[in-house]
Order: structure tokens, then C-alpha cells, then sequence
């Protein structure tokens, strides 16, 4: 199960139910800065795709703070 998340809430929510990844939708509304602070409250254990928006420009950055994947 892959969910979407926006909010650290709804993470922990569906962490919680068993998501195998957490999926943050739309990227292009959560900025490299946003996405790691929600990030850094969440299980290192946690896999993270964002998805929506991201540019082959932003992906370092995303990446730098916690994303798995992309989409």
C-alpha cells in the first residue's frame, strides 16, 4: 500500500495501517525545505516517493533531505 500523504498526521496514520511507502503528493506544492522537516519527524525506516511536479533540477535536493524515490 503506497498512500498519499501531505501532512506529517496522515503519514503517521497511515504508517500506522501499514503502507508499505509513503507517496507526498503534489511535490511541486511541498518544497525541498517542507518535505525534509516532515521528513526528519518520521522512522528513518520509512520509504518516501514524491511525486508530482519534481524536476530533474530538484531531485538532489529532495533527496538530501529523505526522499526514496520519485514519481
Amino acid at each position: 500500500m503506497v498512500p498519499r500523504c501531505a501532512t506529517p498526521s496522515e503519514a503517521f496514520v497511515a504508517l500506522d495501517l501499514g503502507a508499505d511507502m509513503l507517496k507526498y503528493f503534489p511535490a511541486e506544492l511541498i518544497s525541498p525545505n517542507g518535505f525534509g522537516a516532515m521528513r526528519a519527524v518520521l522512522p528513518t525506516s520509512a520509504q518516501v516517493a514524491v511525486v508530482g511536479g519534481v524536476t530533474p533540477g530538484k531531485t538532489a535536493e529532495f533527496l538530501s533531505v529523505g526522499a526514496n524515490s520519485f514519481g
